[in-house]
């Protein structure tokens, strides 16, 4: 849920924050009692600066803390403010049965009672390895079992999110315990559940022809949409939610797209011109050469700065496939999409693709061309985009530059082509890379 300036309230249902105010700062009694009204993701705030405030007084101070904190909590997305309610609300009933302080900064009864402080750990290490080995003893009442390992890592990764935005220093959560503790989890679940069959399959250029024919055989304004928005999402290596409409928002614009072409005016002088989705039916396909568009942010992006893309038209021939920008052009023309409306909708917006739809389709292409539909999704065409690029010896870093990867973790989606494989072992069994002097080499350096 996002807060405009006039909202009252964070929804976090958390007890006032109480500060501590410096005597030698010239704030008198009633100033005193305002600065511990002071609220924080943790509280509540005011409806707005109290009406006897005045500029510079440590009320309006106050007002403009609280507005601080109202815009700091809206710089993650609505999506995400509420996708991790769950790890909170157990993380809440667990330091309210066991008395703990769910910010961590007071210890509780059994730190020096019991000796915990003379673990020489750092007390929030210690509240949150309980927690963790709490939630492995909690049965759910629905289920009548266990939660999962991956589930529990999940939940804390999600106490993670609350703590950050209530301002607490979450890097305790690199402490090795901590790190050993939910990779265990992990690791225990993949030895009782194996996982060979239900990972992200990866979507390949062949199966993405496969399901674009597939969607144009359809003959509906669905079937053309999700046929050109299944080339865009494997050549763009986005999300689902990056160009499909989804309740994240984050998805392409049609304002925020521009067409290049070449204009060639009366006297035979060419020059390039820009065109928006709503007038490109105005030129003529062969003179198109590009499209640039905006994508609004993602969960990565949580300062929504979002993220210009480019994609140069190439002609298809026999080493070329898949024409994106064609396919985008030929959309535009027969939509004629403006503004605000989603780059892929029709009738001025109002209708759109389904995931579910988007999904379906790409399971059928999956079984048509002899793989397993199983693990295959939206998803799988971003897996496979980036699996392409890396069996083309693209190197890492632009991988993650053009996936807008933040972190190595992209690397678990790349599935190498029998050609990379057949490459990698012809250099591990060539003597010509590793000789015997080379070893010679090493050894004598490691002994002198």
């Amino acid at each position: 849920m996002r807060h405009s300036s006039s909202t009252t309230r964070i929804p976090y249902p958390y007890r006032p924050l109480t500060i501590s105010v410096c005597p030698t700062h010239n704030i008198g009694i009633a100033d005193l009692a305002a600065a511990h009204r002071v609220a924080h993701p943790r509280g509540f705030l005011a409806d707005g600066p109290p009406r006897t405030a005045t500029e510079g007084s440590s009320e309006y101070l106050v007002y403009l803390v609280n507005q601080a904190m109202v815009n700091a909590f809206n710089s993650v997305a609505s999506s995400t403010q509420g996708q991790y309610t769950i790890g909170w609300r157990l993380f809440k009933e667990f330091t309210s049965s066991h008395k703990v302080d769910p910010f961590l900064t007071v210890p509780f009864e059994a730190w020096h009672k019991d000796g915990l402080d003379k673990l020489g750990l750092p007390y929030p290490v210690v509240a949150m390895a309980a927690f963790i080995q709490w939630l492995q003893l909690l049965e759910t009442p629905d289920k009548n079992k266990r939660l999962s390992g991956p589930t529990i890592d999940k939940y804390a990764f999600h106490v993670r999110h609350y703590l950050l935005h209530c301002g607490v220093c979450i890097l305790f959560f690199l402490h090795p315990i901590l790190k050993g503790l939910r990779a265990s989890l992990v690791r225990q679940h993949r030895l009782q559940h194996p996982v060979s069959g239900s990972r992200r399959q990866a979507v390949p250029l062949t199966m993405v022809m496969v399901i674009r024919s597939q969607l144009l055989d359809q003959g509906t304004m669905m079937g053309k949409c999700l046929a050109v928005a299944v080339g865009f999402g494997f050549t763009g290596t986005h999300r689902y939610g990056h160009y499909l409409p989804s309740k994240s928002n984050h998805y392409v614009r049609a304002g925020d797209v521009t067409f290049e072409c070449i204009h060639t005016d009366a006297n035979g002088v060419g020059a390039m011109l820009l065109l928006p989705p709503a007038t490109i039916y105005t030129i003529p396909k062969d003179r198109i050469i590009g499209v640039s568009y905006f994508v609004p942010h993602s969960k990565t992006d949580q300062l929504g700065a979002g993220k210009y893309c480019y994609l140069r038209r190439l002609a298809l021939s026999d080493t070329v496939a898949l024409d994106v920008v064609g396919d985008l052009y030929e959309w535009c023309t027969l939509v004629r999409p403006s503004g605000h409306e989603p780059l892929f909708s029709w009738d001025r917006g109002t209708k759109f693709p389904n995931k579910t739809a988007f999904n379906l389709a790409i399971k059928k292409a999956a079984v048509t061309v002899g793989l397993s539909p199983k693990g295959m999704s939206s998803h799988s065409l971003r897996i496979g985009g980036a699996s392409t690029m890396y069996a083309a010896d693209m190197n890492g870093f632009e991988i993650m530059q053009r996936g807008d990867w933040k972190t190595l973790t992209f690397l678990i989606y790349l599935r190498t082509s029998v050609a990379a494989c057949d490459k990698a072992l012809l250099n591990l069994v060539n003597p010509k890379f590793y000789t015997i002097d080379d070893a010679r080499r090493i050894s004598r350096d490691a002994s002198s």
